[in-house]
């Protein structure tokens, strides 16, 4: 009886709430707006609706002129909207058990956060319960991108369960939509898969908890006039800034308008919020365009540059790194003598991998003990890391060095003293991978710890310049002993803001410090981990062919500078592949060069012509590193794939172009490369970079627009090797 009168007097309640929230919203019309795009927005008593979004349009009134809407966002248990079945933007349980829930328009702002961004915030209200939700949309106007996310807020007695809460409901409609994901696994990491969205529900996730990109990287391309291309036709890209699981869902219904809810993965993930909670989620970096996937790809370029990348207009220094040429079996000579060879040939970073901590019986002299443990092996190196520092700055180079502090061997002297600090199942056999456990970042004691051990290592040792933060494990026991019974499903999204906690923490402390983001390789390929990293080991496979495909695929929603592509030995360790030290090279510089050998491995030649390579990098790394992207060949497509940077600097242009012959046979009737970006009037300097010249346009100058319609000609030798490349510079004449 008392449930009933309860339940009556909270109807009643609603309904005068409701009244008062529709008869205070004002009707109204809000205008997003980038260089090239438009969202807008209308409000109508208690619902906001989005009219548009899409290329730029010169009017903003034509936008509202008439035409249909869609909710901006709304509930799968809304009876109210009658949508049952499509896709929505949250289901939330509230304290009392009821399902349902409606959450109403109150009030938009707009704010000018400076000369390039404009931010728009949309605040909702449930009439009948505590709950308010801030939509936000961010837009930065030179490079073409909206963020948005969502942020919702508790404030009654007891607690709401938040069964899914996405950064963005996507609303469009295509006759021949196409879609494409980034999906892969260690060694062929986001390699792009497209095919036709068919009517029904297509689903692009990862659900491993950690190093969620190897698997399947958060970001997507929908086109809406068939597959996706180059430089025409309608796409829309998006990509969400997160580490953990994802999920995008995309429902296209039998009228060809598609819905579509993207963010983090709701899986086992129910969130708990009580009174003055907030849960926020991932930022979606979303764009438009109108010409082609080439022009959103420049968009997120510049963005990332920008906005979505530390120091991201910073050029990378070239590094070798100590892995491939010297992996767990060093001393302390081997590693000065790996330093002094490449400081000769003009190496300017050298960073020191795996196998230098642990002591004892847990000595890290393999994968199986001392990780963990963070102390200096001083068997291995007995002048320790201050010894390294300083024959570094003898050799003129700069010094880094490898840590994965999110893991943990059993063998180990941290785990013999806190067991419970790994993510473990109650009544489970537990399981390893790469013979360690993953430390309960949900756990601020162990949050702690990770941060003290890292500022310790980087206070002790102010002249360590580069953190390599490599993570090479999924969340394989998803239990966590800190988390309380009922909470057990916050692991997925705590782990990462944990992760997330630390890193915050020790940039504040050491903002100098360049990161790298690790995981077995490409895993934490992401905009989440990219805010915190200015750059990413793009796959654990160094096999130059292998790479121009991984390359080519992850360069459509990440810039060069952050992209470490390196040169090593040959046959290649992971592939076995032997490809000729000019073509390793120029594929490793059309991201941030690097080495990934031992120099004392290459003959006088080989030295002589690293030297040479690298002052070639040198001159063009500004070029490639800042410059914007232009796909000339897909080699999914063609065996001579090709690709080219180009910066404008002081009104003159620069371009680096890069291609490569995959296949001798198919060396014959190859036409020219044909250039893009460049100013038809304008005339160019073509110069062939290296020793190896051999186009017929080497020296000549030509008009843009000749360069454009009538392209480069490679001239590919008939005879020799496979795997041949070319680097050009096409140099706007003063």
């Amino acid at each position: 009886m008392k449930s009933s009168v309860y339940k009556v007097i909270l109807r009643c309640s609603a309904l005068l709430v409701s009244f008062y929230y529709s008869g205070t919203a004002v009707a109204e019309n809000f205008v997003l707006e980038t260089e090239n795009m438009s969202m807008a927005f209308s409000s109508e008593k208690d619902a906001l609706n989005l009219r548009y979004f899409g290329a730029k349009v010169a009017d903003s009134e034509d936008l509202f002129a008439g035409g249909s809407s869609v909710p901006e966002f709304y509930s799968y248990w809304d009876t109210t909207l009658g949508r049952n079945g499509n896709e929505f933007g949250y289901s939330i349980v509230q304290a009392d058990g009821t399902i349902s829930s409606k959450l109403v328009f109150i009030r938009g702002e707009k704010q000018k956060l400076n000369e390039d961004q404009v931010q728009l915030s949309f605040h909702y209200k449930d009439p009948a319960y505590d709950l308010t939700l801030t939509r936000h949309y961010l837009a930065s106007y030179e490079s073409d991108i909206i963020e948005t996310w969502s942020e919702l807020i508790y404030s009654g007695e007891g607690a709401v369960r938040v069964e899914r809460l996405s950064s963005f409901v996507l609303n469009t409609s295509a006759q021949q939509p196409y879609l494409t994901g980034f999906n892969g696994t260690w060694a062929r990491e986001s390699l792009m898969n497209e095919s036709p969205l068919m009517e029904g529900t297509s689903e692009l996730s990862g659900t491993t908890g950690a190093r969620v990109a190897q698997t399947a990287n958060p970001s997507f391309i929908l086109s809406l006039d068939g597959p996706a291309r180059e430089d025409t036709g309608r796409v829309v890209m998006g990509s969400l800034a997160w580490s953990g699981n994802f999920a995008f869902r995309f429902r296209r219904s039998y009228d060809n308008k598609i819905r579509a809810s993207l963010g983090y993965h709701p899986m086992h993930s129910a969130y708990q919020l009580a009174k003055g909670e907030t849960l926020v989620t991932p930022r979606l970096i979303l764009t438009y365009s109108g010409q082609g996937k080439g022009a959103a790809t420049r968009a997120f370029h510049r963005w990332a540059r920008q906005y979505g990348i530390r120091g991201g207009n910073t050029p990378r220094m070239i590094l070798l790194n100590s892995w491939e040429g010297a992996y767990f079996k060093f001393n302390q000579n081997k590693i000065y003598g790996m330093m002094e060879r490449a400081s000769s040939m003009g190496v300017e970073l050298f960073v020191l991998d795996d196998g230098w901590f642990g002591e004892g019986k847990f000595a890290r002299n393999s994968d199986k003990a001392g990780l963990g443990d963070w102390q200096v092996n001083r068997e291995k190196l007995p002048d320790g890391i201050d010894g390294l520092i300083r024959k570094a700055e003898e050799f003129g180079i700069q010094f880094g060095i490898w840590v994965e502090p999110e893991m943990v061997n059993p063998k180990s002297q941290l785990y013999t003293d806190h067991p419970e600090w790994t993510l473990q199942l109650p009544n489970r056999e537990e399981r390893m991978s790469r013979n360690q456990l993953v430390l309960d970042l949900c756990n601020p004691a162990v949050q702690d710890y990770i941060f003290t051990m890292m500022d310790q290592l980087l206070s002790s040792h102010p002249d360590i310049c580069y953190i390599k933060w490599d993570c090479n494990s999924h969340v394989i026991n998803p239990g966590s002993t800190w988390l309380p019974d009922d909470k057990q499903s916050h692991l997925w999204i705590d782990y990462v803001k944990g992760y997330y906690s630390v890193l915050d923490r020790l940039i504040k402390e050491h903002p100098k410090v360049v990161f790298q983001a690790c995981s077995s390789g490409g895993g934490r390929v992401d905009y989440g981990a990219m805010q915190r990293h200015h750059e990413f080991w793009t796959s654990d496979n160094t096999d130059a062919l292998d790479r121009i495909y991984m390359q080519w695929s992850i360069g459509h929603f990440y810039p060069a500078i952050a992209m470490a592509s390196h040169v090593t030995a040959t046959p290649n360790h992971q592939t076995g592949r032997s490809t000729p030290l000019k073509f390793r090279f120029d594929v490793a510089m059309a991201g941030r060069l690097g080495f990934e050998l031992d120099p004392k491995n290459l003959n006088p030649k080989e030295v002589e012509f690293c030297k040479d390579q690298l002052a070639v990098y040198k001159e063009i790394r500004p070029v490639v590193q800042l410059g914007d992207l232009y796909r000339l060949r897909d080699p999914d497509q063609n065996a001579d794939p090709a690709l080219m940077y180009l910066l404008e600097s002081e009104g003159k242009q620069t371009a680096i172009l890069f291609a490569y012959l995959l296949n001798r046979k198919k060396s014959d009737g190859h036409e020219p490369v044909c250039l893009k970006g460049l100013k038809p009037n304008a005339r160019y300097v073509i110069t062939e970079l290296g020793s190896d010249k051999r186009i017929p346009y080497h020296g000549k100058a030509f008009s843009g627009q000749y360069l454009i319609r009538h392209g480069i000609p490679m001239n590919w030798p008939r005879k020799g090797r496979d795997y041949l490349s070319r680097v050009i510079q096409i140099k706007e004449m003063n």
